[in-house]
């Protein structure tokens, strides 16, 4: 069973550090893979230090990598009930409210990092993630992925997509 580490990120400080948010990360260091498209490790491995730094509840770790401007989303499929969970947001403090609706939405979120596919300027972690809905009770345990796009050691944009094909595709990186 992998380690659990909470997670905290729920405002921006006066560095533009994302703080004080509850969200368990399972640890997956050790059952993560990596599959290498022979583009830039250097994205995976930025990406993949993000990770590590959320399992250990740090999000401030590696804040100068966050774009101000970064674009986030989230990417439902319609025929859930998290239709309502799905949008667009635009700076770090569009980043935060994006990943607030989505804390608010769970009890004992845990989100497992499991590989992580390099497309250059494109970084796709496929994930597990676990939980149980707030309002209903109901259980979440689906295999879900992160888009990240990076430009000059920059994360300028991470879309979370509930439908791993739909974010393959969106990533050019399907089968």
């Amino acid at each position: 069973m992998p380690r659990v580490a909470r997670i905290r990120a729920a405002a921006l400080d006066e560095q533009g550090q994302l703080t004080g948010y509850p969200l368990l990360h399972g640890k997956r260091q050790s059952r993560a893979r990596y599959f290498d498209t022979g583009m830039s490790r250097e994205n995976v491995e930025l990406v993949r230090q993000m990770y590590d730094a959320w399992e250990k509840g740090d999000f401030s770790q590696h804040p100068e990598v966050w774009d101000p401007e970064v674009r986030s989303g989230r990417v439902m499929s319609a025929d859930t009930d998290g239709v309502g969970l799905a949008g667009e947001w635009q700076g770090l403090d569009g980043l935060v409210a994006n990943v607030r609706l989505w804390l608010d939405a769970w009890q004992d979120l845990r989100v497992e990092a499991t590989e992580f596919l390099d497309g250059g300027n494109t970084v796709v972690a496929l994930t597990r993630q676990t939980g149980r809905a707030l309002g209903s009770g109901l259980p979440l345990d689906r295999e879900m992925a992160d888009v990240w796009e990076i430009r000059d050691g920059r994360v300028i944009a991470v879309h979370f997509y509930w439908d791993r094909d739909i974010a393959l595709a969106a990533a050019g990186l399907s089968a």
